[in-house]
């Protein structure tokens, strides 16, 4: 699994997720402050993705493979989670289980706990040759962010493209206020997401001590392309060939990779997730 942008929570979970029908609209504030909507999953000799919305979560490489992730940003109230998956070697069993669960902050949740609120498993049997399998199930939540992913309006791959190098060139610069501005519907939703005034106050304050202090990687402007994603497509995510747009090695060695998910919020592009 990518290393995720933002260290808690709430900061830490808040900023570590930073760094993946009709919708009816539901109050995002209705949810208790306190609840943390999570993906769980286990695998073992499968390639492929697992999504919640249109958002990848976590992708397969064939290895062993177990983890959760906090969904609350990436939530519309009708929600689905999804696995596009297959059997990495023929000769081999596969497996892969993988659901969503309602938690409490200071629960606490094992990777091998089926979601509580949907479950799906998919036994070794489920797998037929090299082809491509997909199942997956819808869960309900009361947060709501559909209006930051109803799209990107007229703007096309090109203008968003464009939109990308000046997120890039902003990290390049090492300029937090621009990158604070353009990633303003993101940050304040992921204050409602877990309902954490912090979010913000301490967003700048990252970059500037920890982030932008690593070593951005060099991309290529020829080799960037926009792929649709998110809820019904109507987002743009951005990559330099297969690697994501933002790519920072830290002091220590370690390489964090941030996810540029981009949509039209107010008539302008912006960096929603």
């Amino acid at each position: 699994m990518k290393s995720q942008f933002f260290p808690v929570v709430l900061l830490v979970i808040a900023f570590a997720s930073l760094f993946i029908g009709q919708v009816v609209s539901v109050n995002a504030g209705a949810e208790p402050k306190d609840i943390i909507y999570q993906a769980t999953w286990q695998g073992d000799n499968v390639s492929g993705e697992l999504y919640v919305n249109g958002f990848i979560i976590t992708g397969f490489k064939g290895s062993q493979s177990f983890g959760t992730f906090p969904l609350n940003p990436f939530l519309i109230g009708k929600n689905e989670i999804w696995a596009k998956v297959r059997k990495a070697d023929t000769s081999k069993p596969a497996h892969l289980s993988f659901g969503v669960s309602k938690l409490r902050q200071g629960d606490a949740a094992a990777t091998n706990e089926r979601g509580n609120l949907v479950s799906i498993e998919l036994r070794d049997d489920y797998f037929k040759g090299t082809g491509i399998m997909t199942m997956g199930k819808k869960f309900a939540s009361a947060l709501d962010f559909s209006k930051s992913f109803s799209g990107t309006g007229n703007a096309g791959e090109k203008e968003v493209i464009e939109y990308a190098k000046k997120i890039y060139d902003l990290f390049k610069a090492k300029n937090a206020a621009g990158i604070q501005k353009e990633f303003a519907v993101k940050i304040s939703d992921y204050a409602t997401a877990y309902s954490s005034e912090n979010v913000a106050a301490e967003f700048e304050p990252y970059l500037k001590k920890d982030l932008l202090r690593g070593k951005l990687a060099t991309i290529n402007p020829q080799r960037l392309k926009a792929k649709k994603a998110g809820p019904n497509n109507k987002l743009w995510q951005v990559f330099e060939g297969d690697k994501e747009l933002i790519r920072i090695t830290s002091s220590d060695g370690s390489l964090m990779e941030m996810s540029i998910y981009i949509g039209m919020v107010d008539g302008k592009l912006h960096v929603v997730r």
